[in-house]
């Protein structure tokens, strides 16, 4: 564990949901071409949002890949390999989404959203999966509070049913928000053992 994880995780998840709620413009509920209209139609709020969002979650994913690895645990080893297939996925969706915003045509943007939100049902799916096994590492190792560990098989088991049940469902809502928590919580505790090892 090291404070740069640390604060990777406590910012990245502050700075991906600032993104995401206060300046990306496209509603996730809503139909493909209207996501992508809306992108088009604020550009500067878009790229903002699509900076912060994807910027946030990735510095979140990498920080996790890391104590994913410092987990002594088969689970663990696992799921830092899925964390890093998904940060991966993660720079392919933001480039699409970056492209709806300078597409020359309606039909071109709603087809470049479409492509984004296919392979952001699989990037759920795989931290999903990740989040699970990370959990049941953190459960069986104890080398981070328990209550995180059971909170990110909670919350990996919602991101693995988000893309069968819709963002517009309470699964979604507890798969964001259970996974912004379990970042913060392994952020604090990183930064407390990180301290106390300096100590």
């Amino acid at each position: 564990m090291s404070k740069a994880n640390g604060w990777l995780l406590i910012l990245g998840a502050i700075v991906q949901m600032v993104g995401w709620i206060a300046f990306y413009p496209a509603n996730p509920t809503d139909a493909t071409s209207v996501q992508a209209n809306a992108l088009i139609a604020d550009e500067a709020m878009a790229r903002v949002g699509l900076i912060m969002g994807f910027g946030g979650m990735i510095a979140m994913v990498a920080a996790l890949v890391n104590v994913a690895r410092s987990i002594q645990s088969a689970y663990a080893s696992y799921a830092a390999f899925i964390f890093g297939l998904t940060a991966a996925v993660a720079l392919v969706s933001t480039g699409f989404e970056f492209r709806v915003v300078d597409a020359p045509s309606d039909a071109i943007a709603a087809s470049l959203m479409g492509n984004s939100l296919a392979i952001g049902d699989g990037m759920f799916l795989g931290l999903g999966v990740a989040n699970v096994l990370l959990g049941i590492a953190i459960l069986l190792t104890k080398q981070i509070y328990r209550i995180i560990g059971a909170l990110a098989v909670l919350a990996g088991i919602a991101m693995v049913l988000m893309p069968f049940l819709g963002q517009d469902s309470p699964v979604a809502a507890i798969a964001f928000l259970g996974w912004l928590l379990v970042s913060i919580g392994i952020g604090f505790h990183s930064i407390r053992t990180a301290d106390r090892t300096a100590d």
